[in-house]
């Protein structure tokens, strides 16, 4: 497999949601900040634990989603990315609900954006 600039959505969302996910377990309350919770959730200790635990997850699908890119199922990363699509309905959705308007629409069209990208198969080249 040759790289091709089709591969760097896949790459950009790989590298985010892995390091992305680790940033919870060196300062919870800044990842939750910078996620886009009002101060309130941010430092409330049992978000903060539920951020973590969620960080590890992130962690663990941004190296599924780069050992598929590795080795060349990029079929199978398409199909990462459009279930991934669904978070960022869901992070818009929950912003939404806590008066986090510009960030709720951002992860939701950024969400649906890479989702669509994965269900139209583009990485892989088919669409």
């Amino acid at each position: 497999m040759s790289f091709s600039s089709r591969h760097i959505p896949a790459l950009v969302v790989c590298f985010g949601v892995g390091a992305g996910g680790t940033m919870p377990m060196f300062d919870a309350a800044f990842a939750l900040s910078t996620f886009g919770f009002p101060k309130r959730v941010a430092s409330s200790q049992p978000a903060q634990a539920v951020s973590i635990i969620n960080g590890g997850r992130n962690v663990a699908l941004g190296i599924a989603l780069g050992t598929l890119y590795l080795r060349g199922m990029l079929d199978a990363v398409d199909v990462v990315l459009g279930c991934w699509g669904l978070t960022g309905l869901v992070d818009g959705w929950v912003l939404w609900q806590e008066g986090v308007r510009g960030k709720a629409v951002f992860r939701s069209v950024f969400g649906t954006m890479v989702g669509a990208y994965g269900w139209l198969g583009l990485t892989a080249g088919r669409g």
